[in-house]
């Protein structure tokens, strides 16, 4: 995995093979790099030839002229960053000292040392880019082939979806989704232009499908995302065709169709894309497009998995620990949970934690238990708060609170978690850690019955019997409320019926 792919993990939504980059044809030889290894000035070299090619004013000329080279601005800051910044060369020290105050504008420290370079033909303003050392380097290659007007437009394409990955990561200058938009897009009109390979073109198009999904420096919209996917997936990208299959299963930006989704995850995934195989997956462990086939499931979720894929990790999880479509091993299921857990897949992590707190295929650890709940709830995950809440009022492992307890199980039971809701219910309706309160008791208890859980349908039924939070008793829709959750196996409830 290259350090842009890691890098783009961190962003929203993103797969690990969402944007990738095509593969250069055309490495320049017009500009090499210098370093100073005790100031760490950058210098950068051009050939002769090339000098036309880069707008630059009279004074860099004869700058270019004297010593065709030329120090690239490094910025140092008591923070110990080293920046590369790029200043119009007709400004003096002092008024780029009066203008940001010695202070870096990026990241607001004080600037201890500035040189400059020209990147404008304008004389009355100048253009400042943010540039991080030491992957600046090859920004400012990139960005001066990229913006040289002489260039050959058959290269140009590569050079802007190189500056384009730039801008998106923040690797050798500060982030910017649109300058990343924007640079994506004017490779495509180039790659187009100058009758780029399919394949090159094709990963172009999956990347402005993406932007255009989640709003990456243009605002969403899915019908344009779904269309640049099309483009990409009738090349045979395979980034391209697992997101055109999620379009379709979503329904995003095309009509909801979940054959057609299924068509185009089993096409990316013959090329072995991790996320198709987890998609092929799902689809084969929840009938999308297929008919169910635990065996199956299992066999994708596998290919996925071993590419490193957490979503995929975490379900074959699931399988290990339920026995679907795999005899059932609780210590593989661990094995399986750990590993998304520890690429930061919040449901792995709250059955990391989960698994840690019982001993299921894994020596009982309470503190790496809550290690874990914490970590998951962190992101927001329901479940972990709600077992976090249940630490808080029963567990040994933190200091008694209900207060505390209640303030989880009301974030979790917001995020819909049902056990969360019947949880809270029993805190109003007997006044643990909040002031008591029948209604908000009762309208809790129902959240959690129409979600079909079996002990919130059995306080909810309780309720009804004694008039908790109603105007009165309504027997009828207590016995209701007692067969539903008799059905799903609750004895208590079992044992009202039979004294009704």
């Amino acid at each position: 995995m290259t350090p842009l792919e890691k890098a783009f993990i961190s962003l929203p939504h993103l797969a690990l093979d969402a944007f990738a980059r095509p593969t250069p044809k055309y490495v320049p030889t017009l500009i090499s790099f210098k370093e100073d290894p005790k100031t760490h000035e950058i210098s950068a070299i051009f050939a002769k030839e090339v000098l036309s090619q880069i707008p630059y004013n009279e004074l860099l000329k004869k700058h270019f002229e004297k010593g065709l080279s030329y120090t690239v601005a490094v910025v140092r800051t008591k923070a110990r960053k080293s920046l590369l910044h790029i200043f119009d060369a007709s400004l003096l020290s002092k008024e780029i000292k009066k203008e940001f105050g010695y202070r870096d504008p990026v990241n607001k420290h004080p600037i201890q040392e500035i040189l400059y370079f020209k990147i404008s033909d304008s004389e009355s303003s100048f253009r400042l880019l943010p540039i991080t050392f030491p992957k600046g380097k090859e920004f400012i290659k990139d960005f001066i082939i990229a913006n040289s007007p002489e260039i050959n437009p058959t290269k140009r394409w590569l050079y802007q979806c190189s500056l384009a990955h730039h801008y998106l990561s923040g690797e050798g200058v500060s982030q910017d989704f649109k300058e990343a938009f924007k640079h994506f897009f004017s490779a495509a009109n180039n790659a187009t232009a100058a009758n780029v390979p399919v394949k090159e073109k094709a990963i172009i198009e999956n990347n402005l499908g993406y932007c255009y999904e989640h709003g990456i420096g243009v605002q969403v919209d899915p019908v344009k995302a779904a269309s640049w996917y099309q483009l990409s997936a009738d090349q045979g990208n395979a980034a391209g065709q697992v997101h055109l299959g999620l379009c379709n299963k979503k329904g995003f930006g095309v009509a909801k169709d979940v054959e057609v989704a299924f068509k185009y995850f089993h096409l990316s995934g013959a090329k072995q894309s991790a996320e198709a195989l987890y998609e092929l997956g799902s689809c084969y462990e929840n009938g999308i497009g297929t008919p169910i086939d635990p065996i199956k499931a299992v066999i994708y979720y596998t290919f996925s998995a071993v590419q490193g894929d957490p979503d995929a990790q975490c379900r074959l999880a699931f399988c290990y620990e339920n026995g679907f479509g795999v005899e059932k091993n609780l210590k593989l299921a661990f094995y399986f949970y750990k590993l998304s857990a520890d690429q930061g897949n919040s449901d792995a992590q709250c059955n990391v934690g989960l698994y840690y707190s019982k001993g299921m295929g894994v020596l009982r650890d309470p503190l790496k238990a809550l290690k874990y709940y914490r970590k998951s709830a962190d992101l927001g995950n329901a479940s972990a708060l709600y077992n976090l809440g249940i630490c808080y009022e029963k567990s040994t492992l933190l200091p008694k609170d209900e207060t505390e307890a209640v303030k989880y199980y009301l974030l979790s039971a917001n995020k819909g978690d049902s056990d969360a809701q019947c949880q809270l219910g029993f805190c109003y309706a007997n006044g643990i850690g909040i002031i008591q309160n029948d209604v908000q008791a009762f309208a809790y208890f129902d959240l959690s019955a129409k979600q079909g859980n079996p002990t919130g349908q059995y306080n909810l039924a309780v309720c009804y019997e004694k008039g908790m939070g109603l105007s009165s008793p309504d027997l009828k829709k207590a016995k209701h409320y007692y067969t539903l959750s008799a059905n799903r196996g609750n004895i208590d409830a079992q044992l009202r019926l039979l004294n009704m």
